[in-house]
């Protein structure tokens, strides 16, 4: 549906609705009552022409996500936010480079044939076309991008988060609440806690010591690197520089229970102070609570999930935080695997489970062919989880029964 149609569509039953009359056989003289008649008729035209236009702009916006191809990473997770008051914002995160995500901000416009216009952005990411629930990126020419598969280039829409309340109440969640509501997305640390490192969703890295030292800046881009696994910043404000090193790897320092997923060297120089700080820990993402506990399976891949196809058992998923485990049931056969989280992503490991035969075996290879081996991006749609392989949804949970 067309705004343009939409609102050539809206006038021209408001006009007709009230006649219409020519001005040859208008008296000189206007009645004053026809006058006020005209100018109310004028005014409901304005102020129904306007709440078309925002109801048209009401159709569109929303938030819509994917991954576009990346020559020199690993995807493009691109979520745009498109608001009521014609403005936007887009968030650009290239995967396997960079933690940093960057945002844009600016306003934009509708165009002709249903496409949307970005002021301010780069000229890749300009242009946008409104396809049902979905936007297709389009190339500087306003047209349909042909290199690799049409559907590399989506973005779907998705409901922002929302909490799940039916959190179980145990220490963790309530550190990890506490943490993401405080704006922190990853955090590394060493053995005794003698400093700490926290990277903010402000795009703020702050690193404190317990001698009282503390060095806050904007976190810039990582500087080159021919290995993905490894991030390296440099980091500088008035008072000196920082440089980060961070390697994806499980990290274990001298042989505690925690079990991370980064380990991270940090050298600190400041102006001020004549030794340079050298510091060696671990650290990872903050978790986000609300994916703990069970989930009930009712969409996976194509297939609507049901227990009555499964002789009464019902397909669910359990993730575990703590341990950095799922566990689950695909109807017939019980699963496990590991699951490391990112920003606004799950990375699961290959499944393991029992191998017994059952009715119905296709629809239990789509729920762990939907999340077995991949990383996946994911959002919260009232009480559901809502998992997503790129642009494409894969599977869709709610919060098992207690």
């Amino acid at each position: 549906m067309k705004i343009q149609f939409l609102l050539a569509l809206t006038a021209s039953v408001l006009i007709c609705s009230c006649g219409s009359s020519s001005s040859s056989s208008r008296s000189k003289y206007m009645d004053p009552h026809a006058e006020a008649h005209q100018q109310l008729h004028n005014q409901l035209v304005q102020e129904e022409l306007q709440k078309a236009y925002q109801n048209s702009i009401n159709l569109f916006t929303g938030t819509y996500s994917g991954t576009f191809p990346c020559k020199d990473c690993e995807g493009v997770h691109y979520k745009l936010i498109l608001k009521n008051d014609m403005s936007y914002r887009a968030e650009i995160l290239y995967k396997g480079k960079s933690l940093k995500t960057e945002i844009q901000e600016s306003y934009f416009n509708f165009l002709e044939n249903d496409i949307i216009a970005l002021n301010d952005a780069p000229e890749s990411t300009s242009f946008f076309k409104i396809e049902g629930n979905q936007l297709r990126l389009l190339d500087k020419n306003r047209k349909p991008i042909t290199a690799g598969p049409s559907d590399s280039y989506i973005l779907k829409a998705v409901a922002t988060a929302s909490k799940n309340e039916s959190l179980p109440d145990t220490t963790k969640v309530r550190s990890l609440t506490k943490k993401r509501k405080d704006g922190i997305v990853f955090m590394a640390s060493d053995m005794n806690k003698s400093w700490t490192l926290r990277y903010f969703s402000d795009d703020s890295l702050k690193l404190t010591m317990k001698q009282g030292r503390s060095f806050t800046a904007k976190l810039p881009k990582p500087l080159p690197s021919l290995q993905p696994e490894i991030l390296d910043y440099r980091v500088k404000n008035k008072e000196g520089e920082m440089f980060v090193h961070l390697v994806e790897e499980k990290c274990n320092l001298n042989n505690s229970d925690q079990i991370q997923n980064f380990k991270v060297n940090v050298k600190l120089d400041l102006k001020a102070d004549k030794n340079i700080y050298e510091l060696e820990g671990c650290g990872s993402f903050v978790p986000d609570p609300n994916l703990e506990g069970s989930w009930t399976i009712i969409w996976a891949k194509d297939a609507t999930i049901d227990k009555a196809q499964f002789e009464g058992r019902q397909p669910f998923i359990k993730i575990d935080i703590d341990q950095g485990k799922i566990f689950g049931n695909e109807g017939c056969n019980g699963f496990q695997g590991q699951i490391k989280f990112k920003a606004e992503e799950v990375v699961i490991g290959p499944l393991a489970g029992t191998l017994m035969a059952c009715p119905n075996m296709d629809i239990s290879s789509k729920i762990t062919g939907a999340i077995g081996g991949n990383t996946l991006a994911y959002v919260f749609d009232k009480d559901r989880l809502i998992f997503y392989e790129g642009s494409n949804k894969v599977m869709v949970l709610t919060p098992a029964p207690e």
